[in-house]
């Protein structure tokens, strides 16, 4: 990642610019790094983005996309790094156009999206959006380690929180 944590305290405001499924990840990853890093962040379409002629101040743009190749984000991405903007990719697509010409990557690694759901990308793109609002929240200090430590363990939690008890699941094999 070509931003150093020095720069991520500089921030001061954030920039999420998505299409799809991957816009409502990052409607709730507003809301973590508001809660956790105390930034204040805006989302938009990457479909309008471009258009808006946005200003920047000393800004951060997260771009976020399953496949890395969607037209309207790269070319919010471009408009973000011309305005000079470091742009940190969320994508699950390794070697796709939006991680090749971002500062930053997280890959998400959720695999093949089969379904127009996207259930798989979208849990994924919450769960990186969630780490990068600790990252953030550590760095600006603005959230403690053992807050963040807590944070960890209970994010650990969920898989198993969605398993079904196995009361649950002997009353299903009733039927």
């Amino acid at each position: 990642m070509d931003i150093a944590a020095k720069k991520f305290r500089e921030f001061d405001s954030i920039k999420i610019v998505s299409c799809g499924t991957s816009w409502h990840a990052a409607l709730a990853g507003k809301f973590m790094i508001e809660k956790l890093a105390r930034i204040p962040t805006e989302v938009d379409y990457g479909s309008e983005f471009r258009y808006r002629d946005p200003s920047f101040g000393e800004r951060f743009a997260i771009v976020i996309s399953q496949s890395g190749e969607t037209a309207d984000t790269l070319a919010a991405q471009r408009e973000c790094k011309q305005k000079g903007s470091k742009t940190l990719a969320i994508c699950n697509v390794v070697g796709s156009m939006l991680t090749r010409e971002a500062d930053g990557t997280l890959m998400t690694h959720a695999g093949p999206e089969i379904g127009v759901a996207a259930s798989k990308t979208f849990t994924s793109q919450l769960t990186a959006l969630f780490i990068l609002a600790m990252y953030l929240g550590q760095v600006r200090e603005t959230l403690s380690s053992e807050v963040s430590a807590t944070l960890v363990q209970e994010l650990v939690r969920i898989p198993g929180k969605l398993e079904p008890s196995s009361a649950a699941t002997q009353s299903m094999t009733i039927w």
